[in-house]
């Protein structure tokens, strides 16, 4: 016999989100006046965190906080990848909340999460939600950061996760995984060589005590910055001093912990020129898609300028970029430019000081030797018909890359010292001369490289670069 139920409305339930059977109420005064944009903002806390928004007076709020504990500051004799664990395992719970109490505030406010890694400085962790709903999310995400727990029952779910998502990257980005595999052979055992992703070798490493290590170091209140966009400036602020847990450098656990080393400057000494590394590995037998049975790629990059230095130098850089890539982007349809795609890609990797840039080349193996040594040599130098198309594309991949989606605006705010303006500035004021140095430059020291596949019949670095001449 069946037992009696009853049937009850979600809005019925109470997890301590807004009532959802009743009208939100009025819009906030900022948007009911219509959109006004109040510009960026910037404030220093008493304990040291940068607060940066930039209020365009819409209704859709995006937060994040972002840390100076990217790829390059992982412990690598100890746990490569753990910046990557960061990201996971960061909101799991709290000194206060679960997991489950998290994900339920989270959700009962309607919050869209998600976490990022950027040029191995930064990790992280952001989300989009209503105005008037920011108090609750930052409150949330302060006290992960401020009050973590790094449970091992936590971390110990994500970690099929992580081996699922570098077997997965495999396919879905190879163009970017074969780049990641170039980064770690470029600078090699050098802060700039730690992985993105966390290594099958090191998943088990990742524990409380490491986690805990890395946050005790790196989560210092002055490597921080919480960004806003579609927020009052001084709510956000608010929102923040508000929280469950004070967060300062001087708290025992920070004040014991083992100090940052890892200096920005000078990073192009970390580069390996004329290294190489092979990957062999029969791709084609992971997957029942044709299209993605090709199954060779190789990466070559060369050292160069980085982002966080001389704006002008990153201008050039970019440029130099776009006139690598004319020789053959403009004959690909949009529907091969997907990243699993087979052809040739440039690419162009900013750090702090230094930074990398090449090509990446996916094609079947009794091709890739012929497109490998086509394809990705350097130009000869510099055509001025070139160069204004050049800048205007260099400038639409920026704004395509970073400021195109509000989330992707969040990261730039948060994580860059130059504005949209100085950059088009700095495009505009580089000339043909100065993009022929930096080529000469580039050309000065061998490229590295790195393949992936079947890469039996593909030929040595030094063999593929005396073929090119």
């Amino acid at each position: 016999m069946f037992r009696r139920t009853s049937t009850a409305r979600i809005s019925e339930y109470s997890f301590g989100q807004p009532d959802l059977s009743r009208h939100f109420g009025r819009l906030s005064q900022r948007a009911s006046e219509g959109n006004k944009d109040a510009g960026i903002k910037s404030t220093t806390m008493p304990n040291g965190l940068r607060v940066v928004t930039h209020d365009k007076g819409q209704a859709v709020t995006s937060v994040g906080f972002y840390i100076e504990a990217g790829a390059k500051y992982d412990p690598s004799t100890i746990c490569p990848g753990l910046n990557y664990a960061l990201r996971y395992t960061l909101l799991s719970s709290n000194m206060e909340s679960s997991n489950f109490q998290n994900d339920r505030t989270l959700r009962g406010y309607g919050a869209h999460w998600s976490d990022c890694e950027i040029r191995k400085r930064y990790i992280g962790v952001k989300a989009d939600v209503r105005r008037d709903a920011i108090a609750p999310v930052v409150n949330v995400y302060s006290a992960c950061i401020a009050a973590p727990r790094f449970a091992n029952h936590d971390t110990e779910k994500w970690r099929d996760h992580w081996d699922n998502q570098l077997e997965e990257h495999k396919f879905k980005e190879m163009h970017d995984h074969v780049v990641d595999g170039l980064e770690e052979t470029a600078f090699f055992k050098e802060p700039l060589g730690n992985p993105r992703m966390m290594p099958v070798v090191a998943n088990e490493k990742a524990n409380a005590k490491t986690l805990i290590d890395q946050w005790a170091s790196h989560f210092i209140p002055n490597r921080m910055v919480l960004a806003g966009v579609n927020v009052d400036h001084e709510a956000l602020c608010a929102a923040y001093l508000g929280g469950s847990y004070p967060h300062s450098a001087e708290a025992p656990h920070h004040a014991r912990s083992e100090k940052p080393a890892i200096s920005h400057t000078d990073e192009k000494l970390q580069f390996y020129p004329g290294r190489q590394a092979d990957a062999p590995e029969n791709l084609a037998a992971k997957t029942h898609e044709a299209n993605q049975k090709q199954d060779c790629a190789v990466a070559l990059g060369w050292i160069t300028n980085g982002r966080d230095g001389n704006l002008k130098d990153y201008a050039v850089t970019s440029i130099i970029q776009e006139i690598m890539g004319m020789n053959f982007d403009d004959s690909l349809t949009p529907a091969s430019r997907t990243t699993w795609a087979d052809g040739t890609r440039t690419f162009y990797r900013p750090y702090s000081t230094a930074g990398l840039i090449g090509y990446s080349v996916k094609q079947t193996p009794n091709k890739i030797v012929d497109a490998v040594i086509k394809t990705t040599k350097l130009p000869a130098a510099v055509d001025a018909s070139q160069l204004e198309a050049a800048k205007a594309r260099a400038l639409n991949r920026m704004f395509a890359a970073e400021l195109d989606s509000q989330s992707d605006y969040l990261d730039f705010i948060a994580t860059s010292n130059f504005g949209v303006n100085d950059f088009n500035v700095a495009l505009k004021n580089v000339t043909v001369a100065d993009a022929n140095k930096e080529l000469e430059a580039m050309k000065s020291k061998p490229p590295a490289m790195f393949s992936l596949g079947h890469t039996e019949e593909l030929p040595n670095l030094q063999t593929i670069l005396a073929a090119q001449k």
